[in-house]
């Protein structure tokens, strides 16, 4: 019969980690990230009331293989991109995008892939990203939600970013949620 007493005041239930610990095996951490040029450093924690959510979602593809075969137990680049951009966007004090993991995004020999997205505007597919570019896709993420229809011109993003849009997509209209817009049955 297996033990079910509670563990020592302190100690984690079995097979848990106490916060900042990995399992063994595990990749490390990702060291603490600078904000990049322009943005914030993050403040103090406080009293301050929580910042508005941002208004654009940066979605990350963390099953892209970057066109390669992975060994075994190996991280997926875009699992790894996902992660440095997470430790950017924890360096900030407001951030400038949401960031959202997603599974496929079909651009497998173009990757790592990613999309800058946003109620009203184009979404942008960007691909041929790596880890270094993370501060570079925030920035850009900062222009992207800053702009009244999310386009920004190529000679207005980061240098590094300037040839990686694989696609746009037209934004969607709004839903028209009066009775007339709904079909009778």
């Amino acid at each position: 019969m297996p033990d079910t007493a509670m563990p020592p005041a302190g100690m984690p239930p079995a097979g848990m980690l106490p916060t900042g610990m990995l399992p063994a095996g595990a990749p490390p951490a990702m060291p603490p990230a600078t904000p990049p040029a322009g943005l914030p450093a993050m403040a103090p924690a406080g009293d301050a009331a929580p910042p508005d959510p941002p208004a654009c979602t940066l979605l990350v593809c963390v099953t892209c293989r970057a066109g390669r075969a992975l060994a075994e137990g190996e991280a997926p680049p875009g699992r790894i991109l996902h992660d440095a951009l997470a430790g950017h966007l924890g360096a900030l004090a407001t951030a400038p995008v949401s960031l959202r993991p997603v599974t496929c995004l079909a651009a497998c020999d173009r990757g790592c892939a990613a999309v800058l997205a946003a109620p009203g505007k184009w979404s942008y597919l960007l691909g041929h990203l790596s880890p270094a570019l993370a501060g570079d896709l925030i920035a850009y993420g900062a222009a992207y939600a800053a702009h009244a229809s999310g386009a920004v011109l190529p000679s207005r993003r980061p240098a590094s970013l300037r040839s990686v849009v694989l696609g746009r997509i037209p934004a969607l209209p709004p839903a028209d949620p009066s009775p007339a817009a709904i079909p009778a049955r």
